[in-house]
């Protein structure tokens, strides 16, 4: 899924994109385009990711602005889990 990869607009000028509907951007220092200034660079995939948390080193793939839902749910499940098979084992070895 796209974590909120910026793309390359070719079909307009700089001085276009530099305010475009009242969202200022900046040229990226690495990929030298013009980016939204809630975005930022990943160094592992080589693109600019729009509001972006981290790179996961599990699944290759950025953690972004319109992946952070789904990921802050996996970790809330995770933890749910992490929960059930504790009490789950201490449940077990407490009865007998």
């Amino acid at each position: 899924s796209d974590p909120g990869i910026v793309y390359h607009a070719s079909d307009y000028s700089i001085n276009a994109m530099r305010m475009e509907g009242g969202i200022q951007r900046i040229e990226c220092g690495q990929c030298k385009m013009l980016r939204p200034t809630t975005a930022s660079h990943c160094y592992e995939c080589k693109l600019c990711i729009e509001g972006l948390d981290h790179h996961c080193p599990w699944t290759g793939k950025c953690i972004g602005k319109r992946t952070i839902f789904f990921f802050q749910m996996f970790l809330g499940l995770l933890c749910v889990h992490i929960c059930l098979v504790v009490i789950g084992t201490l449940y077990y070895f407490t009865s007998k």
